[in-house]
């Protein structure tokens, strides 16, 4: 019985040092495969009106090409394996006809042009009901305030400042619901609207908004329809944008780290409730900002 028993304890000790053994080849598999596969350091490509082309350059030199989408220049980032080989990340306008379209290399030999293809793509409707009838149809005394913002907007939008990128995935500035996607075609009260042209989170008012990569504010204002908003410029015309705000916590020209609170959720502008309007820039154009955002 004694022999038996110590029988039955060696093969207990051997099958426990194989469990480990294999436990421990797992993980090793595991890290190794994980190693294998780095983090994703560009948004999706995804070719369609609103979204985003990855075009690949080739350059003769180790300093990155320059190229115009629209005669907007588009951000440029190196290849991650491949030596002077750089990407576009294009922005598609929501209103681009599908086909062709070209980019506009600068090169030594001149200006060359560069072809990407843009899918179709519809995107559904979103009908909303707004209490406050002024801010859907503006009073003739409004419209002069909502041009000066409009065309302050656009030149934010159109801010270019190089920086050297090496990825430009986000994260979500807020916690919250996904409210309304990118891309909605809105009637507000009965009236055919814009596009809706960032992602909505609906969150309680006061919830903290964070910068979803460092950068830089390029303005701050308190504007007709997007309320507070804050503005953040990442490079090479790679702008976010922060709506309907009830408080501002930066400054203009502050340099802010990932993280950083920017300011809190509210409802101030044309809102139906408290909610975040999170909008993304690429060469003047918005893009999906789900685009840039892994989970």
């Amino acid at each position: 019985m004694l022999l038996l028993a110590k029988r039955q304890s060696l093969r207990a000790l051997k099958n426990l040092g194989l469990q480990i053994l294999l436990i421990t080849s797992l993980n090793v598999i595991t890290l190794a495969s994980y190693a294998e596969c780095p983090l994703p350091k560009l948004p999706r490509h995804m070719n369609v009106p609103g979204g985003i082309a990855i075009v690949a350059l080739e350059a003769t030199t180790n300093y990155p090409p320059t190229a115009f989408y629209n005669n907007q220049r588009t951000l440029i980032i190196a290849h991650e394996s491949k030596p002077n080989v750089w990407r576009a990340i294009v922005g598609i306008p929501l209103d681009v006809k599908p086909g062709l379209h070209y980019l506009e290399v600068v090169s030594s030999n001149g200006i060359e042009p560069v072809e990407f293809y843009v899918q179709s793509k519809t995107y559904p409707r979103e009908k909303l009901k707004i209490r406050n009838h002024r801010k859907v149809q503006p009073l003739p005394e409004d419209l002069p305030l909502i041009e000066a913002q409009y065309l302050e907007t656009i030149r934010s939008y159109e801010n270019w400042e190089y920086r050297d990128l090496e990825s430009l995935v986000l994260q979500l500035p807020t916690e919250g619901r996904r409210s309304s996607p990118f891309g909605l075609q809105r009637i507000m009260n009965n009236i055919p609207q814009n596009p809706h042209s960032g992602l909505d989170i609906a969150a309680p008012k006061g919830t903290p908004v964070i910068a979803p990569k460092s950068g830089k504010v390029i303005n701050t204002g308190d504007y007709f329809y997007s309320g507070k908003i804050v503005f953040l410029d990442h490079g090479q015309g790679f702008i976010t944008s922060y709506c309907h705000l009830d408080t501002v916590a930066v400054t203009t020209g502050q340099e802010v780290q990932q993280g950083e609170v920017l300011g809190t959720v509210g409802n101030t502008g044309r809102a139906t409730g408290p909610h975040l309007h999170w909008s993304v820039s690429l060469n003047g154009v918005r893009v999906n900002p789900e685009l840039f955002v892994y989970e």
